[in-house]
This record gives structure tokens, sequence and C-alpha cells, in this order.
């Protein structure tokens, strides 16, 4: 059995903007509302919800044994699952041009989120475990500097040659969540405050890795062309695309794709020793009726309960499967012949993305050249957003899907109480 919701790439990209547009009218009524509330009732503390906020996964919670949730939470961290994650692009947006879209040359490196707080600073990949731990100029970054108050949390890539952390968005500075602003405020304010703190850019004792900026360009041919072509002081891995309008939500997101050719990285198809193209496979999670789900919670097939049983499978565990191939010629592109390897290590964090997936085996067959880019890019079609919200789902099934998502996995995030910054979780920021 094999079900895809929602698996168009354009129609989640389009769902995913009307809920940021239904969660910024929720909050800007809640501003309305306290805008004529009598004076003692304002001082008490409101919660505005981010609308990644995920609940707890109940259905886990009530089949998985104590001894498998404890292990789970040990391999947790408060800190995981914090980066907003690229879908990959496996449809060119048609509306792809530098009103609607900005494009970055992806350094390679380590995906992780830098967190400057009390004096030092912290850098923590994907899982949430510590990679560096340091003194910077960042704001609250140094002892030098230290102070209860000021933290800042940037998404970077750490470049290990260059000793150096390339900036690819803002989450916080000075205790201001930028999660509900768009694209295009977050890279002007985070290259203004990083050109108001050079010192940052410099190596040395107050700032042990430097942090710097990544060119932004708008989504018009010349643009893309430059960031496609130019030499870069980093080796690059691709380029990312970001909408204009997309607010910063932790987890895979439509609102960003990923993309790469030959040109732009070593790791175009995925090899083990860079000859060789490791085999095509997907990890992903098992929910309580043994269906298979990936990241974006698309479900790949479902297992037996006898199949569970003798492979020691229970909800919530992450296993993964070759597969020979993925059949393109249906409206929604299926895995062929998915095998089973074994499970993986609940330390992972999270299943694969599906269009990952895709990417890999277009790559390997016929890949999104960067001439399509280019033609799309001189010839935008800008009507394609009413064409798309034409055939969304109704309210309902979007609220089912959300339902559907919240009930994966616990995962804290950040929410604004009164103007102090916190998690969701009650997580503090000492570090």
């Amino acid at each position: 059995k094999t079900n895809f919701r929602s698996s168009d790439q354009e129609l989640r990209r389009q769902v995913a903007l009307r809920r940021q547009k239904s969660s910024r009218e929720s909050v800007m009524a809640s501003v309305r509302t306290l805008s004529h509330t009598p004076a003692e009732q304002a001082l008490e503390p409101v919660e505005f919800a981010h609308v990644a906020d995920v609940s707890v996964n109940v259905e886990m919670a009530n089949t998985e044994p104590a001894a498998q949730q404890s292990k789970r939470k040990r391999h947790r961290s408060p800190w995981a699952r914090q980066l907003m994650i690229p879908e990959w692009l496996v449809q060119v947006p048609q509306d792809l041009c530098s009103q609607r879209w900005s494009v970055l040359p992806r350094p390679e490196g380590k995906r992780c989120l830098v967190i400057s707080c009390g004096g030092i600073t912290i850098s923590r990949l994907r899982s949430g475990q510590t990679l560096h731990s340091f003194q910077s100029m960042l704001p609250n970054g140094n002892s030098s500097a230290r102070s209860k108050d000021n933290s800042c949390i940037l998404d970077c890539i750490y470049h290990e040659a260059q000793k150096a952390y390339y900036v690819l968005d803002l989450i916080a500075w000075y205790d201001y969540s930028f999660h509900e602003c768009t694209t295009e405020f977050r890279v002007f304010w985070l290259h203004s405050k990083l050109s108001e703190h050079p010192r940052a850019s410099f190596e040395g004792p107050s700032n042990e890795y430097r942090f710097l900026p990544i060119p932004v360009y708008d989504c018009s041919p010349e643009g893309l062309y430059a960031a496609y072509t130019t030499q870069y002081d980093f080796v690059k891995d691709g380029l990312l695309f970001y909408n204009k309008e997309a607010h910063y939500t932790p987890g895979i997101t439509p609102l960003v794709l990923a993309w790469s050719d030959p040109s732009t990285s070593r790791y175009f198809i995925e090899s083990s020793d860079g000859v060789n193209p490791t085999p095509l496979n997907v990890t992903v999670y098992v929910r309580k009726n043994g269906a298979l789900m990936t990241t974006e919670h698309f479900e790949l097939g479902t297992l037996t309960s006898e199949f569970m049983a003798a492979n020691h499978i229970l909800p919530g565990d992450l296993v993964r499967f070759t597969l020979s191939g993925i059949d393109l010629s249906k409206p929604q592109p299926a895995p062929e012949n998915l095998q089973y390897i074994g499970k993986v290590s609940s330390a992972r964090g999270n299943a694969d993305s599906w269009t990952r997936v895709q990417f890999q085996y277009r790559a390997r067959n016929c890949p999104i050249v960067f001439d399509e880019l280019i033609r799309v890019a001189q010839a935008p079609n800008l009507e394609s957003e009413q064409t798309y919200m034409d055939q969304l789902v109704d309210d309902d099934e979007i609220e089912e899907d959300e339902e559907e998502a919240a009930n994966v996995e616990q995962q804290p995030s950040y929410t604004q109480y009164s103007g102090q910054y916190s998690t969701s979780a009650e997580v503090s920021m000492q570090l």
C-alpha cells in the first residue's frame, strides 16, 4: 500500500503560505485585543504560540514500552529539530523570479545552530549535539560581555577548512525572535547586524571562529547565473532557493528548496567513496498501524503486524529500505520494490525527506538542469499561485493534516512571552 497526501510540491508550498497567513492574522488579532485590555490586565504575560508548535505523540506514548520511551528521551535534545530544513527541488516553481524568490550558494559543511548567551557561544548540530563551545563577538557571546539578557541564535554552516561559520539565517537577536518575519526582512536584518559587529568576522581571543555572511541574490536570470558561476572563498554544495514570504519554521518546508548539479556540488550523486553511487535508500519512521512515513508525512507503504513482531519493530522506530527506483509516470511518484534493510538508531533523529530520495533518483536518470531554472526565471508564470490555490484541499483536510503532523513527536519550539525569548517546552537558555 502506498499513499501520498498533498505530495505535489507546488501545492504544499501554497498550503504552507496559507498557514503562515492564518497564523499571522491570529497574532494580529491578539495584539488588537491587547490594545483594548484594561491596564491592570495588560501586565499579565501573554503567550503567542509559534506556528510550528508540535504536541506530544500520544499514539507513541500509549503503545511504547516505558524502557523504549526512556531510551528515546535520552537521545532527544531540546535543541534538536529546530533548524528549518529545505525540501529538494523536484518541481521547478513556476513563479521562480526576483519578485518571489531569492537564491544563494550553499557552503559545504555542517549545518548547525549557533547560540550566544550568558558569556559563551555554543554551536549545535541538527541532532542537538554540541559541536563547539567558544568565545565570540556575537551578543553576550564572550565572558567580557556576559549578562543575563541579550541572547542570539543563528542558523549556520560550519566550514572546517576555514574555521568559519557561514550564516544562513537569523532566528533571534538580542532576545527578539524573527520566526514570524519574512525571508526578505531576516536577510536584511542579518546582514545589517553582522556589518555592525565587524569583529565577529575576524579570528581572535574573543572570537575563536569567524562569522561570515553568504551572498544572497534575487532569483532573476542574472542572480541565478551569479550564484551558479561565481567562485567563492568556500566550497559550494549546491544552491538554496528561499521564498521571500517564508517565515522561519523549524522542520522541513517547501518554502526553501535545495538544488545541485555536478558543477555546484561534489555530492550531486550520493557516494561513500566519491566515485561509486550509493544504493538508493530511504529511512522512514513507523506508525502504530505499520505505516512507513517520511519526514514530510508521506506514507510509502505499510508493514504487517507479523513483520513488525518478527523484526522487533515498534511504533516510532526508524527503519531503512532500499528501492530499485521511483515510478515518475504516475501523478504522484511512487517507490518501486522496497526491500527492508534494518532498524536505524533513534539518535539519528529524523526520517528521510521523500524529496531527497526523488532528487537522487532524478540525478541518476533525469536531472533538473540549470538551463531549466534559467528558462522559468526568464518567463515566470506569476498566475500559477491562483491556479494551485484553486486545487487546495478544504480547510477540514488541512486541519486533519496538521493534527496528523502534530502527533509525530514532541518538538519544543520558540515562543515569545511578553517580549521574553524562551521555548514552549520551558527549556532554559542555560548552556
